[in-house]
């Protein structure tokens, strides 16, 4: 039985994925898969990669896709009980895949995210119940590699939102929020899936990005119109009201962090700037407070389902602590 299908989108990054297959196919086990899904590239992939084992399957779009749309839909040719995300610029570790598929076989998950960070944690994986997983799992608006959800529960899930167009980038993260509603999560910290280095996300150029544009992920605007979209599908959740609650609190505080900080250290990150053609700039803290501030204007109007009360105490609690941290480590 197939329990991991391990699903590439990909485009060109031939050298990238034989050196995964040629890892990969070194394990003998049946019990996984790897879907690689070619997005219209120029070249012949299926001569670039000339792979006769029968746990490898390469799909050929016709015509190239929005990279969002293919993210989104690669995961749905999974053929395995779960399926994982892996951009084809990403690397995943062998030496780790057996120990993955074994928390995947003795914990009946929805699915989760692997730690693409190095954590000091003894653990291998962390498990959060349904009536506590939505804030930790929902929205988290985060690099995609190393997401996996339950291959049977995607296809509903593609049944049910047939309306939400598989153009947004973010579809991949609204699907993660409702495998977290329905059950069990799975934080994984074995060291299976990493990004590219900065190097080489420098020498690879990312082709969905042909000329400069002033709404990319990481500006600020973007990440206004990312709240929209998960506010209103936040509404739509059948879920108690202190997990919304709790959700809207978590969702607050990464949207402010990935508005401030997150936008200063990427616009300083070479060669992040680089693979997106714009020029690294330094973030004065005029632009960041004023970023702040529109930010906190803007979730204090928005229309969702909490009191002002629970607003205000949420601005409250998240910038004291925010405030405190900084402290504790200047004083460090």
């Amino acid at each position: 039985m197939i329990v991991l299908s391990i699903c590439i989108p990909s485009y060109n990054r031939f050298l990238n994925i034989k050196a995964q297959l040629q890892s990969l196919l070194e394990i003998k086990s049946n019990e996984f898969d790897i879907i690689i899904v070619d997005n219209g590239s120029p070249h012949n992939i299926y001569e670039e990669i000339p792979c006769k084992d029968n746990r490898v399957k390469i799909l050929k779009r016709k015509k190239v896709v929005s990279p969002a749309y293919s993210y989104n839909t690669c995961v749905s040719y999974a053929d395995g009980k779960y399926a994982l995300l892996l951009l084809d610029q990403d690397y995943i570790n062998g030496k780790y895949l057996k120990a993955f598929i074994e928390i995947l076989k003795s914990n009946e998950t929805h699915g989760g995210y692997c730690v693409l960070s190095s954590e000091n944690t003894d653990k291998e994986y962390e498990v959060w119940e349904k009536e506590r997983a939505l804030p930790y799992f929902g929205y988290l608006g985060q690099h995609p590699s190393g997401i996996f959800f339950r291959t049977e529960y995607i296809k509903k899930l593609f049944k049910m939102h047939e309306t939400i167009e598989f153009e947004n980038r973010l579809f991949y993260d609204i699907l993660l929020t409702e495998c977290a509603v329905q059950g069990r999560m799975i934080k994984c910290y074995l060291p299976l899936v990493r990004r590219a280095k900065k190097e080489e996300r420098l020498a690879i150029q990312s082709y969905n990005i042909p000329t400069p544009t002033p709404d990319l992920f990481f500006f600020p605007r973007a990440r206004l119109k990312q709240m929209d979209i998960y506010c209103r599908h936040l509404t739509g959740l059948r879920c108690s009201k202190d997990m919304y609650n709790k959700t809207v609190e978590y969702l607050y505080k990464r949207t402010l962090w990935q508005m401030t900080t997150l936008y200063r250290l990427m616009s300083l990150d070479r060669a992040e700037c680089l693979h997106y053609r714009i020029s690294p700039r330094k973030i004065s803290i005029f632009e960041s407070l004023y970023w702040w501030f529109i930010f906190n204007v803007y979730f204090w109007r928005k229309d969702i389902n909490i009191s002002c009360g629970v607003k205000l105490k949420i601005i409250g609690k998240v910038n004291l602590m925010h405030i405190k941290n900084k402290v504790l480590n200047r004083r460090a």
